[in-house]
């Protein structure tokens, strides 16, 4: 039952958090600027022993306000001694400053067997919760091959830290794709023991020294390492990883010292990012508006919208005068034509408009009114001469039809005779069917004999 907390606490703990590794070597007198400069990128740092040079360094991270996974290294009694000690202080001094408590570095690979480092693993539980701690994760630190081949010692550890490190690697992976290598490695850990229990506790590039086997070092291949891992780390869910390391230890040799962020730690090789601040959460998008559908187009023909005609008034007839709409040439009657209202003269190309105007009413020719009336009773309008009937004519009829041809060539020489005595014309403003395009001029007196 107390294994699923412990695995639960360090799990709420680490979220979003990124580690540095701090060599014991650099523990000295510069701890505390060390850690001052490592909390301007990190959040965190892993120590390979809790007490060193007479410093704490659980309470050396809590004055910088950086958390700490606290190390026991196993490899000496006195050291050992110490290093509990000091956890079990530190924790108490400063409570929630330890992540997690590791026993032990990569043992498996110098020659342990996974019982030794087991035993290890329990006595500094053991005592951890004989001073009344239990709230903080107890595990080891091995490389990942070790900790696949020995499950037997990740059964005893609440958190299981794994090393990987693809620049050691020979596969064409590691060489060509060392990113891709640390997450497969990675997720393997994670498949066996569970992803809530397992954590990076080192991987890293030199940027010195004579290459190891394939992999080749450089301070360009270095920082592409470490841009990638940066980028993986915030993808990968892996909870604070730890990078190797804060600084170069000079008193390693070959590439061993030069797996360093910073050279002096002053400076950094490279800048890491700055901790990301929490993101504000993003307000929820308003949704466009439906557009309303669009009708479906309709197939009938729709009716032709026809202005009703303006009734022609009982008591006055208007004058109509008839244009077509085709140029602008004067238009000369020929001998014998006139063009009548209502006449069927339209020529089939033509676009007529028809439009009335009252005009001061003519004095009205009585013997002539019948003539205007059509055999079907309706008002035609004025007409100089129906056109002979296809019935046989009489010789009466005939004597009639001579009489108005007579009363016809008189109308029309009286016509002229007015137009030139005095022009007062009447602008055409109604345009009827004609045979050609002309503009109209229609004196009164020629419509009053009409």
């Amino acid at each position: 039952m107390l294994r699923p907390l412990l695995v639960a606490c360090v799990a709420a703990r680490a979220v979003s958090l990124t580690g540095i590794c701090y060599d014991s070597y650099l523990a000295t007198s510069q701890v505390a600027s060390d850690f001052r400069m490592i909390r301007t990128k990190f959040d965190a740092v892993r120590t390979y022993q809790t007490y060193v040079s007479g410093l704490n360094l659980i309470a050396e991270a809590a004055a910088a306000n950086l958390k700490v996974a606290a190390g026991v290294w196993i490899r000496d009694p006195y050291i050992f001694a110490n290093d509990v000690a000091a956890i079990v202080a530190g924790i108490k001094a400063h409570p929630g400053t330890v992540l997690a408590v590791y026993v032990g570095n990569e043992e498996l690979l110098h020659g342990w067997n996974a019982s030794q480092v087991i035993a290890e693993v329990q006595a500094v539980r053991g005592a951890l919760i004989a001073n009344g701690i239990t709230s903080v994760p107890v595990g080891s630190v091995q490389t990942d091959g070790d900790f696949l081949n020995n499950p037997e010692l990740a059964a005893v550890c609440d958190v299981v830290g794994v090393n990987i490190y693809p620049f050691f690697g020979s596969s064409p992976l590691a060489v060509l794709f060392p990113i891709q290598d640390l997450s497969t490695r990675y997720n393997a850990v994670v498949a066996a023991y569970g992803k809530s229990r397992v954590k990076l506790t080192e991987t890293g590039w030199p940027t010195s020294g004579v290459s190891y086997g394939a992999p080749v070092i450089s301070f360009a291949t270095a920082q592409n390492y470490y841009n990638s891992y940066t980028a993986w780390t915030a993808t990968s869910g892996a909870d604070c990883p730890f990078y190797f390391q804060f600084q170069d230890v000079t008193a390693k040799q070959g590439f061993e010292a030069h797996f360093g962020l910073s050279v002096d730690g002053v400076n950094w090789k490279f800048t890491p990012p700055t901790p990301a601040p929490t993101p504000a959460p993003t307000p929820a998008p308003t949704p466009a508006p439906t557009p309303a559908p669009t009708p479906a187009p309709t197939t009938e023909t729709p009716a032709p919208t026809t202005v009703a005609p303006t009734t022609t008034p009982t008591t006055t007839k208007p004058v109509s005068t008839t244009e077509t709409l085709h140029n602008n040439d004067t238009f000369v009657p020929e001998k014998g034509q006139f063009v009548l209202d209502g006449a069927n003269t339209t020529d089939s190309n033509a676009t007529a408009v028809t439009t009335a105007v009252v005009t001061p009413a003519p004095t009205p020719a009585p013997t002539l009114a019948a003539i205007d009336k059509r055999e079907d009773g309706a008002t035609s309008g004025t007409h100089v001469a129906e056109t002979a009937s296809s019935s046989p004519s009489s010789p009466t009829t005939s004597i009639t039809v001579s009489v108005l041809s007579v009363v016809a060539v008189l109308a029309l020489v009286a016509a002229v005779y007015h137009h030139y005595r005095k022009s007062d014309a009447i602008k055409p403003n109604t345009l009827l069917p004609g045979r050609r395009s002309s503009t109209l001029t229609i004196t009164h007196d020629a419509i009053a004999i009409l």
